[in-house]
């Protein structure tokens, strides 16, 4: 019989919980000012891509719901919200995720048989 090994957080899990602690302060900590020097090489570099980028035009509306907090924005259910509003005034909508946590890189279709592993758990 085996018995499962109850773990603590890892060295990323804590790491994570610091930085969103210093985040989320009305002013900014010393490690938020240490860190400031990396948003400006983030900005660049976020910046070289969007002049990097040629928009195309889609055969349908697109709308992007996102934002730079990685969890607990309200994303997910601001995209069910506006499916539903759309649904309801006689749209087909579809929405596109990129799945965190899945395996695999290629684009697929998810459908309830699927498994979060395959697909992430939000997409399916």
């Amino acid at each position: 019989m085996t018995h499962a090994v109850a773990r603590g957080p890892t060295p990323a899990d804590r790491a994570q919980a610091l930085l969103v602690r210093h985040w989320w302060r009305p002013r900014p900590s010393l490690l938020a000012r240490a860190l400031r020097p990396l948003s400006w090489l983030y900005a660049a570099l976020a910046a070289w891509q969007r002049r990097r980028s040629v928009a195309q035009p889609l055969p349908v509306p697109v709308l992007v719901v996102g934002n730079f907090v990685v969890g607990g924005a309200g994303k997910t259910p601001t995209v069910i919200a506006v499916v539903q509003a759309l649904a309801a005034a006689g749209r087909r909508p579809g929405v596109i995720s990129r799945g965190h946590g899945r395996q695999g890189e290629a684009a697929r279709q998810v459908t309830a048989a699927d498994l979060a592993q395959a697909v992430g758990d939000e997409p399916l």
